[in-house]
């Protein structure tokens, strides 16, 4: 049977469009093969994954976050990815490629040997080198090739649950790997093993809406080259303290994370997004049976511990998005002069404890700020948010 000529003439267009992009757009663009067909890709993923493969080039005065996103809005503006959904800032949040430019980018993803998938049951992998691996069923052990010890990175978009034999053989095979996504995989059952601390090499670890446990392995801060750490959607509140070892780190986005345990968190200079942090212990220390010089002393210890927190905040000057959980009213003077110091601010959310009062007196106007969510009551609007710039 003929092939449709219309799609054939598409196809070579798509390739010429594909030879036409400069050296450093090329592998983000093949990129998006590794993802299955009309999977809606968010942009920031996509962009931390280029950074973690080093696909993106350092231009002075620029972040390496920045750059990327100008590399993305290329490929915008030459056609080849369509926007899904945007920020409020104009920016892509989400976007895809055409089937046909999909089918496209696979093929040149096997013919430059970029990424293999995994897509079938029990599909035998490659015997030659294998970059990247693409994953949508765990009916595959992963005992590739010898070869395989060159991957650089394993994408898991499989649907049914995972093993604990199978998370087992990814250290141990692929010991090289900067990226490892498991976005959407349940882990809920499953042991993770201890010896995912020997990917000495990964920059990124996606756990998101993978159900893990309240409690984060310590394992986690063995990776002394991670960038970023995205735990959102899971039942991780506790983080070991060792994770401000973690100097590299550059994302760590979470839901009610508990930091309070850790020394050191204003050394972690390096970061730019802390999604979703707590400012205020929980009152689970004595019982009735204390006596009133007892609870005060445990309160005024609490008090303490959370003002330093505060202040270590103050030391994350590349912050650019920061996100609180649990603030108490007669925190704000304190978290007012931490987040004057933070002039690279792009996004900021703040939430109260049950209700709680929002008071931030006096805030320099910070000149990034994009973007501001106040989740509390207000006793009057504060007067530093009409001086906003953007």
């Amino acid at each position: 049977m003929d092939k449709n000529p219309h799609l054939i003439g598409i196809t070579k267009i798509l390739g010429f469009s594909y030879d036409d992009l400069s050296y450093h757009l090329k592998p983000c663009l093949l990129y998006f093969g590794a993802y299955p067909e009309d999977y809606e890709v968010n942009s920031k993923r996509l962009i931390w994954q280029w950074v973690a493969e080093g696909f993106v080039r350092e231009e002075e005065g620029k972040t390496l976050e920045d750059t990327a996103q100008q590399y993305f809005s290329e490929l915008i503006g030459r056609g080849l990815v369509q926007v899904s959904s945007f920020t409020i800032d104009g920016k892509a949040k989400s976007c895809r490629v055409h089937d046909l430019l999909h089918d496209m980018l696979l093929k040149k993803s096997k013919d430059l040997s970029f990424c293999q998938h995994i897509i079938k049951e029990d599909e035998s992998m490659s015997s030659g080198m294998i970059r990247r691996l693409s994953v949508e069923t765990f009916s595959n052990d992963l005992t590739g090739s010898n070869e395989s010890l060159h991957t650089r990175s394993l994408l898991v978009f499989a649907e049914e649950l995972c093993t604990t034999n199978y998370l087992e053989i990814i250290p141990t095979k692929y010991r090289l790997l900067k990226v490892l996504d498991f976005k959407d995989i349940l882990l809920y059952s499953v042991s993770v093993p201890e010896n995912l601390g020997n990917l000495a090499h990964l920059k990124y670890l996606n756990l998101r809406s993978s159900k893990m446990p309240t409690q984060l392995p310590e394992f986690i801060c063995k990776l002394h080259n991670l960038e970023t750490l995205d735990i959102r959607d899971t039942d991780v509140e506790e983080i070991p303290k060792e994770i401000c070892k973690l100097r590299k780190l550059r994302h760590l986005l979470g839901d009610y994370i508990t930091l309070f345990q850790l020394n050191g968190l204003g050394g972690m200079a390096s970061l730019q997004t802390l999604r979703r942090v707590k400012l205020t212990m929980t009152n689970d220390d004595g019982d009735n049976d204390n006596n009133d010089k007892e609870v005060e002393g445990i309160m005024l210890i609490k008090e303490d511990v959370e003002v330093e927190l505060i202040r270590e905040l103050g030391k994350l000057k590349q912050l650019r998005n920061l996100s609180l959980t649990s603030v108490k009213e007669e925190q704000g003077s304190a978290l007012c002069s931490s987040l004057n110091e933070m002039t690279n601010l792009e996004k900021l959310r703040i939430e109260t404890t049950a209700g709680g009062v929002i008071d931030l007196p006096i805030i320099s106007p910070l000149p990034m700020l994009q973007k501001l969510r106040l989740d509390g009551k207000l006793k009057k609007f504060p007067e530093w948010v009409p001086q906003l710039q953007s």
